[in-house]
C-alpha cells in the first residue's frame, strides 16, 4: 500500500514536470486537466523507478539493475564482454548521454 501512495505521488510529480516542459502553468487545475492523458506513463515510470529503489535498498545495485534492464529494455545485446577483467576494479565511461549507461 506504501508503493502505491509513493506511484501516485511520484506520477503527479511527473505530470507536473511534463506541464512545465510545455510551458503550461504548474497548477493543480492543469495537472487534472493533462494528467489523464498521461497517467498511464507516469505511474508505469513511477512504478519502475520505485520498485529499482526499493531493490537497491533490500538487495544490492547489481540486482536491481539486472531486475530494471530485464522490466525497461528488450534485446540487450553485450558485445566486448571478454575485454572486461574477471578480477581488480573497473572503471567504466561512457562517451554519450544513455538510458541504460547508469544501470548497465
Amino acid at each position: 500500500m506504501i508503493l502505491e501512495k509513493e506511484i501516485q505521488r511520484m506520477s503527479r510529480d511527473l505530470t507536473f514536470d511534463i506541464l512545465n516542459a510545455f510551458g503550461l502553468p504548474g497548477t493543480e487545475a492543469w495537472r487534472r486537466r493533462i494528467g489523464p492523458f498521461f497517467d498511464r506513463a507516469t505511474c508505469y515510470l513511477s512504478r519502475i523507478g520505485l520498485v529499482f529503489d526499493h531493490l537497491i535498498a533490500e538487495t544490492s545495485l547489481p540486482s536491481a539493475a539486472e531486475w530494471l534492464l530485464t522490466h525497461w529494455c528488450r534485446g540487450i545485446v553485450a558485445r566486448g564482454q571478454e575485454n572486461v577483467p574477471t578480477q581488480g576494479p573497473l572503471l567504466v565511461i561512457s562517451n554519450h548521454p544513455g538510458a541504460y549507461d547508469a544501470i548497465v
